[in-house]
């Protein structure tokens, strides 16, 4: 009797540590939003060591936006990028509308020291890219 109490005491040790782990194994990286108004970065971070890093290392930044277009407050929204140019040098901004990635100069980014005297279209980029802003 002493010999089934021990195994099943081990026995039940085993599953509840089992369980212990399913929770972090179950766990994966938050995915974007869905539905309504969102915006988030990609990649959260980026991490390089300056030792073994060339200065014109390039790496891409996206700014992802979940817009939804019901809503009609979300058509007026302008998004940027603010960086430090003493520490980053933004050599080409894009967009992309869901289906097609549009490069600088495609009609969808604005790279001027002229502010704009028109009413924009949806513009992927920016207008005030001489403000660090991209």
């Amino acid at each position: 009797m002493r010999k089934n109490v021990a195994a099943l005491a081990l026995l039940l040790t085993l599953i509840v540590s089992g369980l212990a782990i399913v929770p972090s194994a179950l766990s994966v990286p938050p995915s974007p939003p869905s539905g309504g108004v969102a915006i988030w970065i990609e990649p959260e971070t980026i991490s390089y060591l300056t030792n073994n890093t060339p200065p014109d290392y390039k790496f891409k930044v996206y700014i992802k936006c979940n817009i939804d277009e019901g809503v009609a407050a979300t058509y007026a929204w302008q998004i940027f990028l603010t960086y430090n140019k003493a520490h980053l040098k933004a050599v080409a901004a894009g967009g992309w509308d869901g289906t097609t990635e549009y490069p600088a100069g495609a009609g969808r980014s604005q790279w001027s020291d002229v502010l704009p005297n028109t009413v924009p279209s949806p513009s992927y980029g920016s207008y005030y890219a001489r403000y660090d802003y991209v």
